[in-house]
């Protein structure tokens, strides 16, 4: 830019140049037409890359980290999945944040409230032994269920059963750092008073029964995406993706940013010249103006987190017309 600025100028007038920026420096002040990196670029760009997480292997070093931390210790017993990039050892996308977390039979996971929105997706738990509290609404967490906590509810985990249960929590704590209005408060008490019990409530997502409906729809055998209501959800978007056969869909490339897990299935994304292979419980990640697509092994309920909600209330939503 600095070459843009000089060209056709005197030497003299370059020279004054000079001299003028470290004195605009020392004002804290940066010559627009001399910044040392562009403001504007002609689509969008960043450091997240596609990647994968396994469900396999990352409960197995949440059984491993079961013998050595308790929740009243660690506040919750969570794996953070992040993407390897320069500065950044706790983010998977640069708006969401995504961890698996495992309860034991018999453990409380103590109630708090957070500036960021969270929600829960149920990978294996018991039947009517596991439950969230959401602002003393129960809440049961059965497998294929997405539980929502908006921000600044008081929430809760708790197992009754004797087995563990493991769930994929995603929170947009980035986007929270970004603009910066952090809070935090843990509950006075350790364990969440319950007002209400309830197996239907607009917190608490069904996709099996949503997937049931979907396969009873003319050409279910095709890949399909809905929409999930979600609208204490001001910065999350939720998409079930499914198909009865094997399937593959359309490319997509946006600018939201996403997050996948397997609710049931096997099968790939293919993004340009890297393929992810996924199977049940599995997380992977789509950053945003990547184009993709899936494959389907067979059955597939995919679930799709993407911050979508926010670019579109900001009004920066676009996608590509014809991926690449």
């Amino acid at each position: 830019m600095e070459a843009l600025a000089t060209a056709g100028t005197s030497a003299g007038t370059a020279a004054a140049l000079e001299q003028l920026y470290p004195r605009l420096a020392r004002e804290t002040f940066t010559a627009g037409w001399h910044s040392r990196s562009p403001a504007v670029w002609p689509h969008p760009r960043t450091g997240f890359k596609p990647r994968l997480w396994s469900y396999k292997r990352g409960s197995a070093l949440l059984d491993e980290a079961g013998e050595l931390i308790s929740p009243e210790r660690a506040e919750r017993r969570n794996l953070v999945m992040f993407n390897p990039m320069e500065g950044n050892d706790y983010f998977a996308l640069p708006t969401m944040m995504a961890a698996y977390q495992m309860i034991k039979g018999g453990e409380y996971a103590r109630n708090h409230r957070h500036s960021p929105n969270a929600l829960r997706v149920v990978i294996d738990a018991q039947d009517d032994d596991v439950f969230t509290v959401v602002d003393g609404v129960c809440l049961p967490m059965r497998r294929g269920d997405v539980l929502l906590t908006p921000n600044w509810c008081w929430h809760s985990h708790f197992n009754r059963g004797s087995g563990k249960a493991y769930w994929l929590d995603v929170l947009d704590v980035p986007l929270v750092h970004l603009l910066q209005p952090m809070f935090f408060e843990p509950g006075q008490a350790f364990e969440q008073s319950i007002l209400e019990q309830h197996a239907e409530h607009p917190y608490r997502i069904e996709t099996a029964q949503v997937a049931r409906q979907m396969a009873s729809e003319p050409g279910a055998s095709a890949w399909r995406s809905r929409a999930l209501p979600a609208p204490s959800m001001k910065t999350i978007s939720l998409t079930l993706h499914t198909t009865q056969a094997p399937a593959v869909s359309t490319p997509v490339q946006a600018v939201e940013n996403r997050i996948y897990t397997v609710v049931e299935g096997s099968g790939q994304t293919h993004f340009g010249q890297e393929t992810l292979q996924w199977e049940r419980g599995d997380v992977f990640v789509a950053p945003m103006w990547t184009s993709h697509f899936h494959a389907a092994a067979g059955p597939v309920r995919l679930l799709e987190i993407s911050d979508r909600a926010l670019f579109e209330a900001l009004g920066f939503h676009r996608s590509a017309p014809t991926p690449q």
